[in-house]
């Protein structure tokens, strides 16, 4: 369900107010309030949206940007992080090979 509507919200498109009355919907990134009209929500939706629980989130265009952005920037950093972890087990499987030759030498040295 989404928010109750207080008086003091406006709507982040028109900068009307949003009544208690009003169709409207906070973006659930941006916790903003919209009139369903300013945003181009059908009816269908908005009855389904108001009826359901937190469970259902609605975006509006500002947060379907900024999350879309979001999952870009988790996609890349995920890649990169992939190839970070890849770089740290070749610097170790080297680390190691160099400390079995130095054993090795040591080993023939003391002998």
């Amino acid at each position: 369900m989404p928010p109750k509507k207080s008086n003091c919200n406006n709507c982040e498109d028109c900068k009307k107010e949003v009544c208690s009355d009003d169709k409207a919907l906070v973006g659930c990134v941006c916790e903003k309030w919209h009139h369903i009209n300013c945003q181009h929500v059908p009816m269908d939706d908005y009855k389904f949206l108001t009826k359901s629980d937190n469970s259902i989130q609605w975006y509006c265009k500002r947060c379907r940007g900024a999350s879309q952005k979001l999952l870009k920037m988790l996609t890349l950093v995920s890649k990169r992080q992939d190839q970070l972890e890849e770089e740290v087990k070749k610097v170790y499987c080297g680390l190691k090979d160099v400390n079995g030759k130095l054993s090795n030498q040591a080993s023939e040295i003391s002998m």
